[in-house]
């Protein structure tokens, strides 16, 4: 954990990868000691565009969406699990997710990042609505939208055409970013006046203008 807070660009990468693969499996128990630690450092690398690069920032959001969705199975069990270790940063990571999704493509910013974002989003839309006020859905869905219709290109190249310039693309991609952007951009209609984003193998209803 001190190579979070301390230390070179390398142990804190180290420190990172290693972060990604146990968050899978944090229980009840380990929650309320590893989440108040973790995610204030993952919400600072994210948030600092200027000092992190764009693949660290994307697995900061993974390692986020990845205790996300423990702290939420064990919250089926402990009712007070997802208010106590999720409720004082639901905030700050939402405000910080809706702003960075809506950065254009460049240095700080590019599909691998985008599409972890975006599962971050929905997993937060999927567990946590109710926590989630009217007014951040309202803002969450269009963002998202908008992403998705954008990136359509992306789609297309990598998985439709298989070009050479999502090869120069997607080589700049983690492999769980690989995979994870093959199949960012999937709407479906749900009827003629109700679009539905699947995001992630989540169905989230859009109503559009």
């Amino acid at each position: 954990m001190m190579y979070l807070t301390q230390g070179s660009q390398e142990s804190l990468q180290g420190s990172m990868c290693v972060l990604l693969e146990v968050t899978h499996n944090v229980d009840d128990k380990q929650m309320p000691q590893v989440v108040p630690v973790i995610f204030p450092e993952v919400y600072k690398i994210f948030s600092d565009s200027s000092r992190y690069n764009v693949r660290m920032r994307s697995q900061a959001i993974q390692i986020f969406t990845n205790l996300t969705e423990s702290v939420c199975s064990a919250g089926e069990y402990n009712k007070g699990l997802v208010k106590e270790l999720l409720g004082p940063f639901l905030l700050p990571f939402t405000e910080a997710l809706v702003k960075h999704l809506q950065e254009p493509d460049g240095p700080a910013s590019d599909v691998g990042l985008k599409t972890a974002i975006v599962k971050a989003l929905t997993v937060l839309v999927k567990h946590v609505p109710k926590q989630l006020s009217q007014c951040w859905l309202l803002q969450i869905l269009p963002t998202v939208w908008n992403t998705l219709t954008h990136s359509a290109h992306v789609y297309v190249a990598c998985v439709v055409n298989e070009t050479e310039e999502s090869d120069e693309l997607m080589s700049k991609l983690t492999q769980t970013e690989r995979l994870s952007a093959s199949k960012m951009w999937s709407p479906v209609s749900l009827s003629s006046s109700t679009p539905l984003l699947r995001l992630h193998g989540s169905a989230v209803p859009f109503a559009m203008e």
